[in-house]
């Protein structure tokens, strides 16, 4: 059963989601998707049915109009405000760019239980593919005189403390990523400060979870980690 769900962001925004229902769990994941993706990305709803029938899943669409990571963490804690007294556990998941947004809202946020990493962007000095490097290369470059931008990047740099994440954390890796390098994924790994953390590394899935036999795979991995 799904759920169309408006929940409101600021004065003038609201964010648009939509909740995937299974009443025999009291687990919640918030899916956060990734550059120039949304709620409807084929990949994004698919992964929403296949992980259903073992938890209840929210998929939305982050309110901002070019990537902004501050605004999606804020996104991330109006979500998490919103659901903390319906489910007992709130899970984040994010994917690509969504990852970080992710990352850094469980580091800045609060009532978030469990945090699960795909194919991560983390860091702005490691490799990304070249159509995505001239974005955030355009970032840099106009953030002394972009307040926007500016703020953006003081955040990163404010709470990109993996050392002080400390719940349970999940990342899923490719290891022949062709967007974001794996060495992302690797380091954040070796630097979060939870004693529960775990790290699948996977020969086989692409960085979009291109095919359908992909998307099984990472539910299976995400339900089985978060079940168990």
């Amino acid at each position: 059963m799904i759920k169309d769900i408006l929940i409101p962001f600021d004065r003038k925004t609201e964010i648009h989601g939509t909740l995937h229902i299974n009443t025999k769990s009291d687990t919640l994941i918030l899916l956060c998707h990734g550059f120039g993706d949304s709620k409807e990305t084929h990949g994004i709803k698919r992964l929403a049915q296949l992980v259903e029938p073992s938890v209840n899943i929210f998929r939305f669409t982050f309110t901002d109009t070019e990537p902004n990571i501050k605004i999606e963490a804020e996104n991330i804690h109006s979500i998490v405000s919103y659901f903390k007294t319906k489910y007992k556990y709130i899970v984040v998941m994010g994917i690509s760019l969504g990852g970080l947004s992710s990352l850094l809202g469980t580091i800045s946020g609060q009532n978030i239980d469990k945090l699960i990493l795909l194919n991560p962007f983390v860091y702005l000095h490691r490799w990304i593919a070249w159509k995505y490097r001239k974005t955030l290369l355009l970032s840099i470059l106009f953030a002394p005189v972009l307040k926007r931008l500016r703020d953006t990047l003081i955040f990163y740099r404010t709470n990109l403390r993996p050392q002080d994440l400390l719940v349970p954390t999940l990342l899923i890796v490719s290891t022949h990523d062709e967007i974001v390098s794996p060495s992302h994924g690797k380091t954040l790994f070796a630097h979060i400060g939870s004693s529960q953390k775990k790290m699948i590394l996977d020969n086989e899935i692409d960085h979009g979870l291109s095919k359908e036999k992909y998307l099984k795979k990472v539910a299976a991995y995400i339900t089985s980690w978060i079940t168990k």
